[in-house]
């Protein structure tokens, strides 16, 4: 599954783009609820996980699909950096799982969540993977615009005015904690070049979970530029963290009673 939607570049960056394809496989199990109808359940997820997947996040975000998973494996390729270097597959364990879609008010998906509890004695192995596999995509990708910056002639460059923004690299790594929580997310500063322009990682060791985020392109929508996704971007992952670090201070409150 290819993740472009458009080729803006004369140098083709193809191969950087679905470097990220394997993270995005949608998790099979039952479907809970589906958009257009009630809003999912999440009590109905185990509780390990439950309380890691809210309704609503303010006012701009709201669940509308919700998926289970059971215990298994996910696949998870990382791509060698050098040129011509080998992909390897390595297997992310999963006790429980789910994948919840986040909708912005006009209906569109915006956010595709996955929320895994590793297999016991597998989340240190399974955290190593997922940063490690989120660190070569960025890679890659800044390669990749670095390639391209270095080589491509002006008229070339004249699309980037309106779909970037002044002083931002083309692919950016955030490895900052919000609040509290672990969070390591790779973004690429090219609006409308990918379909997933951000994926995320929220690290729970307290519950052995990793939360996967895959932040969407939100095409023919009211959200047209860069700084528009932006400001979404940053609200989610914000308030979604907090939702999280509330999660864990409960778990505190719990064991010291």
């Amino acid at each position: 599954m290819s993740l472009m939607t458009k080729r803006p570049f004369a140098l083709s960056r193809r191969d950087v783009l679905l470097s990220a394809s394997a993270l995005l496989l949608p998790l099979p199990g039952a479907v809970l609820a589906q958009s257009g109808g009630a809003t999912p359940d999440p009590s109905t997820l185990p509780p390990v996980l439950a309380d890691l997947v809210p309704a609503r996040l303010g006012d701009q975000f709201r669940l509308s699909k919700l998926d289970a998973r059971g215990a298994g494996w996910r696949d998870l390729e990382i791509r060698s950096a050098e040129p011509g270097g080998a992909t390897r597959t390595e297997k992310v364990s999963i006790q429980a799982g789910a994948r919840a879609m986040y909708a912005l008010p006009r209906g569109q998906w915006f956010v595709n969540l996955k929320v895994e509890q590793s297999q016991a004695g597998s989340y240190a192995r399974d955290r190593a993977l997922c940063i490690e596999a989120l660190r070569n995509i960025h890679t890659l990708r800044d390669e990749s615009s670095r390639r391209w910056l270095a080589e491509a002639d002006e008229k070339a460059r004249e699309p980037l005015a309106s779909r970037t923004l002044p002083g931002l690299a083309l692919a950016e790594l955030d490895k900052a904690p919000h609040h509290g929580i672990e969070t390591l997310a790779a973004s690429e500063n090219l609006y409308g070049a990918s379909g997933v322009p951000t994926m995320a990682h929220f690290f729970l060791p307290s519950r052995e979970v990793i939360v996967s985020a895959y932040l969407l392109h939100q095409k023919d929508t009211a959200v047209k530029t860069l700084s528009e996704y932006r400001r979404l971007r940053d609200a989610f992952i914000d308030g979604y963290a907090e939702v999280l670090a509330r999660a864990v201070e409960k778990d505190g409150v719990r064991s010291s009673s």
